[in-house]
C-alpha cells in the first residue's frame, strides 16, 4: 500500500509568486552580466567585502547581486544560520537572493562526474540588519539540531 505524501502542493498564487521571483532574479543576473569591469570595481569600492555569518567572503558576483537588491549589506546568512547564532529574522523582512554552489553527487558506480564545475541553485539570505537578537537563546554547538 502506497503512502500519500503529506506535503501540500503549491497554490496557483504561490506558483505565480515563485515565477515572478525567478524572473526578477534573472533580470538581476542580466544586470550583473552587463556591468563593465570599471562599474564592478566601483560597486566593490562602495560596498566592500560582504561576509556570511560564518565568516566566509561571498563571491564578487553574489556581492553585486546583493548590492542591486539592498544597499549597505554587510553580513548575510540563511534563516536557520541566523537562528543557530542566536538571531531571528524580523517579521515582514524579505530575503535576498544569491547563487549557492552545490556539490554534485555521483550516481552509484559512476566515476565520470565533473567535480571541477559545480552546480548552482538560488538561495535566500538576510542581512544582519534584517535580524534581531533572540532573548534567552542558548547558542547551539556544532552538529546540534534546532
Amino acid at each position: 500500500m502506497k503512502m500519500k505524501s503529506t506535503r501540500q502542493q503549491p497554490t496557483e498564487e504561490q506558483k505565480a509568486t515563485a515565477k515572478l521571483k525567478r524572473e526578477r532574479f534573472r533580470e538581476l543576473c542580466k544586470k550583473v552580466k552587463a556591468l563593465t569591469p570599471d562599474q564592478r570595481l566601483d560597486m566593490f569600492k562602495r560596498m566592500g567585502n560582504t561576509l556570511t555569518c560564518e565568516g566566509r567572503r561571498l563571491s564578487d558576483h553574489n556581492t553585486i547581486l546583493l548590492c542591486f537588491q539592498r544597499e549597505a549589506v554587510t553580513v548575510v546568512g540563511g534563516f536557520q544560520q541566523w537562528r543557530k547564532l542566536g538571531r531571528t529574522v524580523k517579521k515582514g523582512e524579505h530575503g535576498l537572493m544569491i547563487w549557492i554552489p552545490s556539490q554534485k553527487n555521483a550516481p552509484e558506480g559512476d566515476t565520470e562526474v565533473d567535480t571541477d564545475s559545480p552546480n548552482f541553485f538560488t538561495g535566500t539570505v538576510f542581512d544582519i540588519s534584517q535580524t534581531d537578537e533572540l532573548t534567552g537563546h542558548k547558542q547551539l554547538s556544532e552538529g546540534e539540531q534546532l
